[in-house]
């Protein structure tokens, strides 16, 4: 398998953390993000193949960040956006209306957060 380039968008530290190791030990080359802002100058500047952001965030929601990605034309309007949240109802309706490709609740097992991400992969690479 080849090492996809995602992007991670998380606040709270200790779940940035483990969700990046279980990525990695799955193959992955993940860079992090503790906010929508920085996550978006992150991905204008090296445009990741998948994208797995949070919803409730600092400076810049995850809906927010969604959108700015979605309007921003070119390759980042397209990359698969994978939402990660616990919450549910009109937040997570917005995600959906912003142009999230698929929402987990958290947390997430491994085997599952994995299949995921390489369905979004396979998707976007066709």
């Amino acid at each position: 398998m080849n090492k996809a380039d995602i992007l991670l968008v998380e606040d709270d530290r200790n779940m940035r953390e483990a969700l990046c190791e279980m990525l990695e030990s799955a193959g992955y080359a993940v860079t992090t993000c503790a906010d929508g802002a920085a996550a978006l100058d992150k991905a204008n500047s090296s445009t990741p193949q998948l994208v797995i952001t949070d919803l409730v965030m600092p400076d810049k929601t995850g809906v927010e960040f969604i959108r700015s990605l979605r309007r921003g034309g070119g390759a980042l309007a397209k990359v698969p956006i994978l939402v990660l949240t616990g919450y549910d109802g009109m937040v997570v309706q917005g995600a959906k209306l912003a142009g999230a490709s698929k929402i987990l609740r958290k947390p997430n097992d491994l085997e599952r957060l994995t299949e995921t991400v390489d369905e979004l992969l396979q998707g976007s690479a066709s």
